[in-house]
């Protein structure tokens, strides 16, 4: 998971240039820290609630969620 982050910004660069690229960075950083924020958040509130299986309950969430965000963008041809 920790790849994400690096392959991600390597993507950006490919596809920008100039202050597109430095636009899109900044934008990718911030939703990345407040996705580590709230990610650990949420963690905690689960541990709190399901003991040790909270972890693994976000996780699942979370992969749902970007399941269904790329299923909405996938296009059939």
């Amino acid at each position: 998971m920790g790849a994400i982050y690096a392959i991600s910004l390597a993507l950006i660069s490919e596809r920008l240039e100039g202050e597109e690229l430095i636009t899109a960075n900044a934008g990718y950083s911030v939703k990345e820290g407040v996705g580590g924020t709230l990610g650990v958040l949420f963690v905690g509130i689960a541990m709190d609630l399901f003991t040790a299986d909270g972890t693994p309950y976000v996780i699942l969430l979370a992969c749902i969620l970007y399941f269904s965000f790329v299923l909405t963008r996938l296009e059939i041809e």
